[in-house]
């Protein structure tokens, strides 16, 4: 048995897999949590809801808080009995990471690239819909090229209805019609299209950029399945990607 720990900026994700497969996820808020609580909810996943004990064979973390690693490194210490692995750009040896700095590169960021190069093929461009809104370009060749990072879209809609003194938040959803006739619809319908807009035109304007006109497109990401069912958008929706790279990198 093998556990993948996804740690985000606002949620961190635990992945359970056996015979490779991702069996079953947990979902934990980041910055509210102590070694014990987070143990204690993990432990009580894999013992309650799968009567598994905790034999944990290996444990993998790919984590942008660095503050939260440590954390987390010593809850599966004491927990979970393992020692775990760190995912790190050094640890790539089978295709070129084609960024400046590939210290800088997210490794939620890496780990999608990994998976998507294994499960779907290649040329192929990522979306990870998050907190962050990423956009990750693998090449023909298998090469990551590097990509495009936007405000998610609960991020972008946060900073709208802090900024508007007599704005407020709204259900983020498609609404019923373009054209909003009250605030509540006009926020739903600008929120929404405009960014199913940015979208749309990334993929097509980077499949163009790179001359592959029919680029294979993988959505993963919390927010993806606002949009999963949009025509001609996405080829594949997968939420455990990033921790399917996680375990392919790390469960050796």
């Amino acid at each position: 048995m093998f556990l993948a720990i996804d740690i985000g900026n606002t949620d961190s994700t635990i992945g359970y897999f056996r015979d490779r497969l991702l069996r079953d996820t947990i979902r934990i808020q980041s910055r509210t949590s102590t070694i014990d609580e987070i143990g204690t909810m993990i432990v009580g996943f894999l013992e309650k809801q799968h009567g598994l004990k905790t034999e944990i064979l290996g444990v993998g973390i790919s984590s942008v808080v660095p503050d939260l690693t440590k954390l987390y490194c010593s809850m599966v210490k004491k927990y979970l009995r393992a020692e775990p692995k760190i995912l790190d750009h050094n640890l790539i040896v089978d295709f070129r990471v084609l960024y400046d700095d590939a210290a800088q590169l997210g490794t939620d960021r890496l780990a999608n690239v990994i998976a998507a190069r294994k499960l779907y093929g290649y040329p192929v461009l990522v979306i990870d819909l998050g907190t962050a809104t990423k956009y990750e370009i693998i090449d023909n060749n298998g090469d990551y090229l590097g990509g495009l990072i936007a405000p998610g879209i609960w991020t972008g809609a946060q900073a709208l209805f802090e900024k508007g003194a007599r704005l407020f938040p709204v259900k983020l959803e498609e609404p019923e019609k373009l054209i909003g006739t009250n605030t509540i619809g006009a926020l739903q319908s600008g929120i929404f299209h405009g960014f199913l807009g940015q979208l749309v035109y990334l993929k097509e304007r980077i499949g163009r950029e790179l001359g592959y006109p029919n680029l294979k497109v993988v959505g993963t990401g919390g927010y993806v399945e606002l949009f999963k069912d949009y025509p001609g958008l996405f080829n594949d929706v997968d939420p455990g990607l990033t921790l399917k790279g996680i375990e392919i990198a790390l469960n050796r």
